[in-house]
């Protein structure tokens, strides 16, 4: 930083933020300017678009317009968040990998939510019918003893074993699955 971008700065944050770094909207423009002899400040940037830009960009030491970090556009500045924004477009935004994965995540955390509260209706209305049939409170019909025996049954005929995790073809199904999983969780935490 050179000396007179040093006391530019000094100017800037002075006369336009508050000392909690907020920007005092009502002094950028142009009036303010003449009346305080600032109007160079007008053309301290060629590429700005705004004076709020560009006394954005003072104090933030941003001798260039950011970029779009996936397509390498320039970003738009937001005049009432006061600071650019971090894609040019929402397209750019959702094919980053950052906001994929935040937005899965925010998307899982609200069905999540969803099927709780659905969960305990749906439970509710299950076992009110298992009790109504077989006589029995449970939320799960594999919690009646009747039902149990006839799953035996079904896995003896079909796959001639009382249990259907017995089975070679079932071990080696399930070990590829918890493979494929843990490919897919590490790859996941690879991305953030």
């Amino acid at each position: 930083m050179t000396d007179e971008y040093k006391k530019v700065f000094e100017l800037v944050q002075k006369t336009f933020y508050k000392e909690d770094g907020k920007m005092v909207s009502q002094r950028v423009n142009q009036n303010f300017l003449r009346n305080h002899n600032l109007i160079f400040l007008n053309d301290f940037f060629q590429d700005s678009l705004s004076l709020t830009e560009t006394i954005f960009r003072i104090k933030n030491n941003l001798l260039e317009r950011p970029k779009c970090p996936c397509c390498g556009k320039d970003v738009v500045f937001s005049k009432y968040k006061k600071c650019f924004n971090t894609y040019c477009s929402p397209k750019c935004k959702n094919s980053s990998p950052e906001m994929k994965i935040k937005n899965a995540l925010g998307v899982s955390a609200a069905l999540k939510k969803l099927y709780q509260e659905k969960g305990e209706e749906i439970k509710k209305k299950r076992a009110e019918k298992l009790f109504e049939h077989f006589g029995v409170k449970t939320s799960t019909p594999f919690g009646i003893q009747k039902i149990q025996e006839i799953c035996k049954e079904r896995v003896q005929e079909k796959y001639g074993v009382e249990n259907i995790f017995n089975t070679q073809e079932n071990r080696d199904k399930l070990k590829e699955t918890f493979r494929k999983k843990s490919v897919k969780i590490q790859k996941e935490k690879a991305m953030i």
